[in-house]
This record gives C-alpha cells, sequence and structure tokens, in this order.
C-alpha cells in the first residue's frame, strides 16, 4: 500500500502541537502526516492561500474547526488539489463569528 500524505489542520488559536496525537495514530497506520501552522489572525484567504500552497501532491485532509472550514474553503477555490479523503471535526460549516472575523482582518 502507498502511503497517503495527510495534512492536519488545527482550529483557531490551536498550536499545530494539538494534532500530536492524531498524527502518531496516523503514522502507525502508514500515512505519511504533515501539520499545517497558520496564523489566525491572519486573513482567512491568506490562510486558504497558504495551505493550497502547502497542500501540493498530498490527499488526505482533517481540519479541526476552523481548520476544517480552511480545507473546505481550499478545496472549493482550488479543485486541482485532488483529495481522495477528507475529514472535518467540529468545522462550523453553517457559519461561526470567529470565522467571519477572520475574513476581514487586516494582513
Amino acid at each position: 500500500m502507498t502511503p497517503r500524505h495527510v495534512v492536519l489542520v488545527p482550529g483557531l488559536w490551536m498550536p499545530a502541537a494539538a494534532m500530536a496525537l492524531l498524527s502518531l495514530r496516523l503514522q502507525r497506520h502508514g500515512h505519511v502526516v504533515h501539520v499545517f501552522a497558520y496564523h489566525g489572525r491572519a486573513p482567512h484567504d491568506a490562510n486558504v492561500e497558504a495551505l493550497a500552497r502547502f497542500s501540493r501532491g498530498k490527499t488526505g485532509f482533517v481540519g479541526h474547526s476552523l481548520g476544517g472550514l480552511l480545507v473546505l474553503d481550499m478545496l472549493n477555490r482550488y479543485p486541482e488539489i485532488a483529495a481522495d479523503a477528507v475529514v472535518l471535526v467540529g468545522a462550523p460549516v453553517r457559519g461561526c463569528q470567529a470565522a467571519l472575523s477572520t475574513k476581514g482582518a487586516a494582513g
């Protein structure tokens, strides 16, 4: 089996280290894990663009909370990123005031 490259995207205000346990579990199952760290105060669009650059060549995605929204927006805006597995955990896909505030944040 070819290992899947999985991108983990933590929620707003969560350090990348918060994904450590999940990362270890995925690695034990043969996946190659990449944790995307982003700045919660950066504009949402800038984080989506950075995630798209980071994600080239990777096919699995797990996004927690706002990280899930970043994954969802990235996949909608960049259809050339071919995801074969996506998991959104607690992502406010129907709206969230914190997410809306990052969309208007200055860079």
